[in-house]
């Protein structure tokens, strides 16, 4: 995952981490806007830790706008909580 959150590196590409981190068996989660921060992370999926890709994947998208959506979407849970 540090190699993941280091990108953009010269030798491995994301999509290649990816793949090789699914041949060996790691349980890969995707995007999603009501889970994920702007860099990757590993959680639990059904008892199993997985890597929940991150926002930072999104061609468009800034790591200030990705911050702001987290920020938000913490905040709302706070008030339904």
């Amino acid at each position: 995952m540090v190699i993941l959150n280091s990108q953009p590196m010269s030798f491995y590409t994301p999509s290649q981490l990816i793949q090789d981190a699914k041949r060996h068996k790691i349980a890969m989660l995707p995007i999603a806007i009501n889970s994920c921060d702007w860099r990757h992370k590993f959680e639990y999926f059904n008892s199993v830790p997985a890597l929940r890709l991150g926002l930072c994947l999104i061609k468009g998208i800034s790591e200030s706008s990705a911050i702001e959506v987290v920020k938000v979407r913490q905040k709302k849970a706070l008030q339904e909580y």
